[in-house]
């Protein structure tokens, strides 16, 4: 039975580091959203922009300056107690001797989860070769996937991950991918929120992207639905003049894109003919991803 998840809200968050000689940095800056139960949400935005930092908040491994963040009504930290909450940090967390059967045997032991599960995660991430090696020798992406296991292991309705693409090789990410998918199935009401620079990887797991720059929260972007098409015109007007013929064509995050569902599909070759018989022409067609381009534009960037 997958365990229940109350709905995450965060209202003004702010966090600033101080300084004796310089003014304070504001890592986190009057932050609010409500992550609803069933979610998954991806804070996405280049390096120092806050992502980081705004997830510790939501774990509670960081107190805000200014704001409050609760789940279920509760404190990060409280609400961490009474039920869990799963998490994979950016860095590497495990002492460098010890070896990868020991890292997960502890994380298992911390969880109260029977230690014979331990095989079964070495072998999902296919870390069994390395089970008895000292995490200090794992390459970065073996260590990255040691991350993954322990969070999935505990098994919590909250989960958190930082950066979790970052070093993984391609199997391993269609591999995680996956494992997300399966881990929603059993916790259809789980609330899951990562912070990531790969876009793409962000609009495949993610219903929602929160754009952050510089500790602000810029815009909010739903991920288009699966099997959509994006197509950017060469002017707004050409995208109009799309749209006049496939009605079923939805405004993209800037003027000159449409999102197409894959349900107006079979309409859409026949729309495109006329349209370029008309004398317009497409600068891009693909797959309905949001580009950092696209962010920007809905952040007013």
């Amino acid at each position: 039975m997958s365990q229940a998840a109350p709905r995450v809200e965060a209202e003004g968050l702010t966090k600033l580091y101080l300084h004796p000689f310089r003014a304070p940095l504001a890592a986190v800056h009057q932050v609010s959203f409500v992550l609803e139960p069933g979610t998954s949400t991806a804070l996405v935005g280049p390096n120092g922009a806050g992502k980081s930092t705004l997830l510790r908040l939501v774990l509670g491994a960081a107190h805000p300056t200014r704001g409050r963040v609760t789940i279920g009504g509760r404190s990060p930290r409280a609400y961490a107690r009474r039920m869990g909450i799963a998490y994979a940090p950016e860095a590497n967390p495990f002492p460098s001797n010890w070896t990868v059967a020991q890292a997960l045997t502890w994380c298992l032991a911390l969880d109260r989860r029977p230690a014979l599960e331990r095989d079964t995660h070495l072998r999902r991430w296919e870390l069994d070769p390395w089970a008895e090696v000292p995490v200090g020798h794992l390459s970065a992406g073996l260590c990255q996937r040691l991350v993954l296991a322990q969070a999935f292991a505990s098994e919590r309705a909250v989960f958190l991950l930082d950066e979790p693409t970052a070093a993984l090789d391609p199997p391993s990410r269609i591999r995680l991918q996956r494992r997300l998918r399966a881990w929603r199935r059993r916790h259809p009401e789980g609330v899951l929120l990562l912070a990531t620079q790969d876009v793409a990887f962000a609009t495949a797991v993610a219903h929602r992207l929160l754009l952050l720059d510089t500790g602000r929260l810029r815009a909010s972007v739903a991920a288009p639905p699966r099997g959509a098409l994006r197509l950017e015109a060469t002017s707004a007007a050409a995208a109009e003049a799309l749209r006049a013929r496939l009605p079923a064509a939805q405004p993209g995050p800037r003027p000159t894109v449409l999102v197409v569902p894959a349900t107006a599909r079979a309409q859409l070759w026949s729309a495109l003919a006329a349209w370029l018989a008309e004398g317009y022409e497409p600068r891009a067609l693909g797959p309905a991803r949001p580009t950092w381009r696209d962010l920007w534009a809905a952040g007013g960037g």
